[in-house]
């Protein structure tokens, strides 16, 4: 197992059955769960999201949860994105008396990526929230993650120490606005895209 001495161990995490219910060691497709879990691995432009790559995401985003300032709602949310080249970037919730001036844990992550790597593809994000049941991003963070997300980014929900359910960002938001809707933004500069 790798292991990153940023993130703490990751044992805990073992025996933590996919998304179809297996419980070997990988990372199903979850629009090919009704088929059977043929899959070992998802892939895109040659690069591999493993079930390492996936417990790293969630103790990122569980590290970041234990910084979440959510005294109106008690309410905690901790979120971690990953770029294609392995980089992961954290956020946290943070609330305010004035409730709407209160910010997702998921758009600080993303607020994180831009200021150290500037404009990048994310390839996955993990929500980890301490209730009852996982939680997937509102629907503002849906729309934050459009701007960076591809359609078979991969995200993951789960309850603070719990096993994950994992969506591709296409069923989280179908028929999107963006910048392709625009025909102005890093989409459709030419430009290469940083980081990839």
């Amino acid at each position: 197992m790798s292991h990153d001495p940023r993130y703490g161990d990751m044992d805990f995490l073992d025996g933590v059955r996919s998304a179809c219910g297996s419980s070997r060691r990988h990372v199903c497709r979850p629009w090919r769960i009704t088929r059977g879990c043929g899959c070992l691995k998802r892939e895109r432009k040659g690069v591999t999201m493993t079930v390492d790559d996936i417990k790293t995401l969630q103790h990122a985003a569980e590290n970041a949860l234990s910084r979440a300032y959510a005294p109106y709602s008690g309410f905690p949310v901790g979120a971690a994105v990953m770029t294609f080249s392995r980089d992961i970037f954290v956020g946290c919730n943070v609330e305010n008396a004035a409730y709407p001036l209160g910010l997702c844990a998921e758009a600080g992550a993303l607020s994180a990526l831009v200021v150290q790597r500037g404009f990048v593809r994310v390839q996955a994000l993990f929500v980890v929230v301490e209730g009852a049941e996982r939680a997937w991003p509102c629907g503002a963070c849906r729309q934050r993650l459009q701007e960076f997300a591809a359609p078979e980014t991969m995200v993951y929900a789960a309850r603070l120490g719990g096993a994950w359910a994992c969506l591709p960002f296409a069923r989280l938001l179908p028929a999107s606005f963006g910048p392709h809707n625009l025909a102005i933004g890093p989409h459709t500069s030419g430009l290469p895209e940083k980081g990839e």
